[in-house]
Order: C-alpha cells, then sequence, then structure tokens
C-alpha cells in the first residue's frame, strides 16, 4: 500500500528542478483562469487584470488523458496497525466533478452517511456492531474514489464488511428510498447554500467550472440538478458504478 504523499524513495529523489518543471507546465496560460468575484469596478481592474495574464507564458498547454477505469488492484487488502479500533473500507471508482452522475453519487454518499439512513440505522443502532459508519468521496476531475468506511471492535470487522456490502446491495437492487432522497437532497441544497456566501467561494467554484469547460455560471444550476434527481437515477448511477469486481478494500486490524 502506498501513503497518499508518495513512497518515501520517491521523495527522497525529489529536487527542486523536479518542482520547478511541473510549475511550468502547469502555470501558463491555456490552463489559467482569472476569477473574481465581489463588489468591484471591473473597468478599473481591467488593466491590473490585464498587465497579470500578459505574464503567463503562452506555452502549449496538454492536460492529462489518464483515465481510472478501475483499482490496479481489487478484492480486499489487511493491515496490521497499532491500535485499538479496527476499520473497514470499501473503495469504488468515482465518475470525477465532470460526469452527468456527479449528483447522482453525492446524493447517494449524503444518504449513505445519515444519521437515519440505511448504514447508520442498521450497522450501528440495530446491529451495535460500529461507532461510526458512512459513506465519502474523493473527487477529480473525470475520476475519484466513493467509499464505504466504518470503525468496529476488531473481532467485528468481517461482520461489519459483509453488512456494508449488504446495505450497498439493497441499494442496487431496490434504489433509495423516497424518504431518504428528500432529506439527502434537503441537506445538499442547505449545504450548497452556506457554501456561497463568501465571494471567496464563489469564486474558486466558477474557475473550476471554466477550467472543466462548463462555463462561469454552471454552479447556478446545482440546486436544480439535485432537485430533479429520482431515487432511479441514483440506482442507476450507483449499479454502473459501485460494483463488487470492481471494488478494494481495506481492513484494519490490531
Amino acid at each position: 500500500m502506498h501513503d497518499s504523499d508518495g513512497d518515501p524513495e520517491a521523495l527522497a529523489v525529489l529536487t527542486p528542478d523536479h518542482a520547478r518543471s511541473l510549475l511550468n507546465r502547469l502555470m501558463v496560460a491555456p490552463n489559467a483562469v482569472l476569477s473574481v468575484c465581489g463588489d468591484i469596478d471591473v473597468d478599473s481592474m481591467a488593466s491590473w487584470f490585464e498587465a497579470i495574464l500578459l505574464d503567463f507564458p503562452k506555452w502549449h498547454f496538454e492536460p492529462s488523458s489518464v483515465k481510472l477505469d478501475k483499482p490496479l488492484n481489487t478484492g480486499i487488502l489487511e493491515k496490521r496497525l497499532p491500535r485499538e479500533q479496527g476499520l473497514v473500507l470499501l473503495g469504488f471508482p468515482d465518475c470525477g466533478m465532470v460526469s452527468d452522475d456527479f449528483s447522482a453519487l453525492s446524493v447517494l454518499a449524503e444518504i449513505l452517511s445519515d444519521m437515519s439512513g440505511p448504514l447508520f440505522s442498521r450497522i450501528r443502532e440495530k446491529e451495535g456492531l460500529a461507532y461510526y459508519v458512512g459513506a465519502s468521496r474523493l473527487v477529480g476531475f473525470r475520476d475519484g474514489m466513493f467509499y464505504l468506511y466504518a470503525g468496529t471492535q476488531p473481532e467485528k470487522v468481517d461482520r461489519v464488511r459483509g453488512l456494508l456490502l449488504e446495505e450497498l446491495q439493497r441499494i442496487l437492487q431496490s434504489g433509495p428510498t423516497e424518504d431518504c432522497m428528500d432529506r439527502a437532497k434537503k441537506h445538499i441544497r442547505s449545504s450548497l447554500v452556506l457554501g456561497r456566501q463568501s465571494p471567496a467561494s464563489r469564486a474558486n467554484q466558477a474557475a473550476l467550472d471554466v477550467l472543466a469547460g462548463r462555463g462561469a455560471n454552471y454552479w447556478r444550476t446545482a440546486d436544480e440538478r439535485i432537485a430533479a434527481l429520482t431515487p432511479q437515477h441514483v440506482q442507476n448511477v450507483a449499479c454502473r458504478l459501485l460494483i463488487e469486481s470492481s471494488m478494494l478494500g481495506l481492513v484494519v486490524r490490531p
């Protein structure tokens, strides 16, 4: 297994030239977006913006074309660590932020993290097997990871892993309930409103959307895209992406 920050052997040979080369490849005009949000006078700032942008190198930029369709390895990995709790993590390929399926997976992650949702209700409340349980995502532009997780007693990790897969299979077969969908959509939509309160967050989202080729105002449609989702939408996306043959799991024991 590899740490997300890299392997010690690889880090040991990195030099300032490596960092400089990466910076020079990324910070070029074709890969740059200047995003400003707030009560500003565009005309008075135009000359300042122009001076900044003119300083950017005009070199050709080639975006990465690497596409992660599935993990290099699948199945279940086990690791021993000096801790008292056991941990179960089940990871699946994510569609990424530029996919039309992004919103559906966001709703599903919210459903599976809800304290009234199927994972919490079954594994923690009914069975009493987990200290915590839920779902989350690591999202890139075109891929990432959707994962289920739970913390439990070491002797119960196998049972918890089975229940995580069982509840996921229930979603794949029947879809989420209307109640779960409504709670998840309301929570996400309210979070979107709170997240847009600062000019910095709006400017950041607009810049990301432009870099993704979706236009500076794409973020304004997020609320209606979430509202339009149905249980069938979420079920269909889950059936395509969250399949056991593409799963990489991790079990940590003391």
